[in-house]
């Protein structure tokens, strides 16, 4: 019998949970750590705690904990909340799985080990779904994280769940029937909408992880199937062969945090300049940037003074960080964006394309700025974004950060937490249902 991936990909989930080692449990509580410290620091910077009222008073079974207001509702209403209050503050990473995934675990009254096994498993499949169908969701306009994470999504509430393998992959093919669209032009244009698209993923996911257990499954062949996702994505004429999955690496360990409150793209050329310091903004002449084309693409579709389009604009982001000596978790707002110092050193920053950027298959996300300073000078650096690939967060970083992020809150820390230690009474005791 020929499997179908969504098939292939929940036979190797169902008992992948049960060997997944030291290290990728260690990067997955990483990622739990940042997810968490992010989604209090929204509610305080960005103050998008409002988006969360939206949901919480939703009457349902079973229930979850809110993380920063401790507050019983429904399971994938929570899951969107945990995932779009910080959203603004543009700092999430990794694999679309972490709320639905600890949401399902509360739900089961899973231990926390449970839940870095659930999210680690559910990394690999996203990584093989992104590597396979991003590029195409990209071309197409859509982002692909969001789209695709429903897959990732269902992945990591079902395995918290402890769904039968059938009903795992029905979960996950139904959960990629509904995946929502995500057009990037809600990024470039600014539209407030934009933050729920991470949550809305991780709702859909948890949603189908829950109904697929009383039996609701998506067709099996929703990615490689004739009139499927994978056909529409990538432009075939009909059905295609799919990628062979071979898992042979953890790739949750591969994972990279953001160190800006930023779109990626930005991050090189704002780490560059950087490393040569944050000159007084009357000393600039002009700055010349040299990035990736993806990044330069980026830059000039976005418009507009929302905070969500400034923080995929390069030009703005430099100017922004030059006028106020660096960016901190209140950097992007309208009336900051709205100071005139901005608009006008913007004017004088250019971003091309750097052809030595330019690779097949491969996103080289480094940048070059040049400095020229109103006395003559000329300064120049290159580097790729700080905390990547070439240099990761520390554990000592992150865990800086998430103290950062939640300081004068009442946040449950899952650094320390044993494994052993049930989920439901690491967020709080809410309600299993």
């Amino acid at each position: 019998m020929i499997l179908s991936v969504v098939e292939e990909l929940a036979k190797w989930a169902y008992t992948a949970s049960d060997t997944v080692p030291p290290t990728a449990r260690h990067a997955a509580r990483r990622l739990v750590l940042d997810q968490v410290g992010i989604a209090h620091a929204g509610a305080i910077f960005a103050g998008t705690h409002s988006i969360q009222n939206l949901f919480l008073g939703r009457a349902g079974n079973p229930k979850a904990t809110d993380w920063v207001t401790r507050r019983s509702a429904y399971a994938p209403y929570v899951a969107l909340g945990n995932r779009c209050v910080g959203d603004a503050l543009e700092l999430a990473a990794g694999p679309e799985c972490v709320a639905s995934a600890m949401a399902a675990a509360e739900v089961a009254d899973r231990s926390f080990g449970d839940l870095l096994r659930a999210i680690a498993v559910a990394a690999e499949i996203d990584q093989y779904v992104r590597s396979w169908l991003g590029e195409g969701a990209e071309q197409h306009g859509l982002h692909a994280p969001a789209m695709l994470g429903t897959l990732s999504a269902a992945t990591a509430a079902g395995v918290a769940l402890r769904l039968h393998q059938d009903d795992l992959a029905g979960a996950l093919s139904g959960a990629m029937s509904l995946t929502p669209c995500s057009p990037y032009v809600s990024f470039s244009h600014g539209a407030s909408g934009k933050t729920l698209y991470g949550g809305w993923s991780q709702m859909l996911g948890l949603s189908f992880a829950l109904w697929g257990a009383t039996g609701m499954h998506g067709p099996a062949s929703v990615l490689e199937g004739n009139r499927a996702v994978g056909q529409a994505l990538l432009d075939a004429d009909d059905s295609l062969e799919p990628p062979k999955f071979q898992p042979e690496a953890w790739a949750i360990t591969a994972v990279t945090f953001k160190r800006y409150p930023c779109n990626r793209a930005c991050h090189p050329a704002l780490t560059a300049l950087e490393s040569i310091g944050l000159p007084d903004v009357s000393s600039v002449k002009t700055i010349d940037v040299f990035t990736y084309p993806y990044a330069v693409a980026l830059d000039r579709r976005s418009h507009g003074l929302s905070p969500t389009a400034a923080q995929m604009n390069i030009r703005r982001t430099l100017a922004l960080a030059l006028v106020r000596g660096g960016l901190d978790f209140a950097a992007y707002t309208p009336e900051i964006l709205s100071d005139p110092r901005i608009a006008d050193l913007e004017e004088r920053i250019t971003v091309e394309v750097d052809p030595s950027y330019v690779r097949s298959a491969v996103r080289v996300r480094r940048a070059r700025i040049r400095v020229t300073f109103v006395n003559g000078r000329i300064v120049e650096a290159e580097s790729g974004p700080q905390w990547g690939q070439d240099c990761p967060a520390t554990d000592d970083e992150l865990y800086q950060r998430f103290l950062t992020l939640t300081v004068g809150c009442d946040a449950f820390n899952p650094w320390f937490c044993d494994e052993s230690t049930p989920v439901r009474q690491l967020v709080g005791g809410g309600e299993g249902g």
